[in-house]
């Protein structure tokens, strides 16, 4: 759980946006997909992300319910000796959307070529 492992979470995330096109609902699927085999980023990235997400307020339903199955089943899938600070995945699950939609807004903000 270290600044470096945020950043590379936060890296998957740009490459996603990147490569959609910033297209919301399609990000938010690639990154689960892409977080769902390499758990280890969430995890790397688990404080700062808790951290940021007990900020967020306006998150959708939707998006919100797809995170935060992701971040349960990847609490799930550590099994039951997990850190107690891991076991509520929902500040978890609201940064990921909070990242997602930041990460989209400043694509859709950059001059095209």
């Amino acid at each position: 759980m270290t600044v470096e492992g945020f950043a590379s979470f936060r890296e998957v995330i740009h490459r996603a946006v990147c490569q959609l096109d910033g297209a919301p609902q399609d990000v938010l699927e690639a990154v689960q997909n892409h977080v769902r085999v390499h758990q280890e980023l969430v995890i790397g990235a688990w404080d700062e992300l808790r951290h940021r997400g007990g900020a967020v307020t306006h998150v959708t339903k939707s998006e919100y319910d797809r995170s935060f199955q992701l971040v349960s089943d990847i609490v799930l899938a550590k099994g039951a000796d997990i850190p107690v600070i891991w076991r509520d995945p929902d500040p978890v699950a609201k940064a990921l959307n909070e990242l997602i939609a930041q990460e989209v807004k400043a694509h859709h903000q950059q001059p095209r070529r």
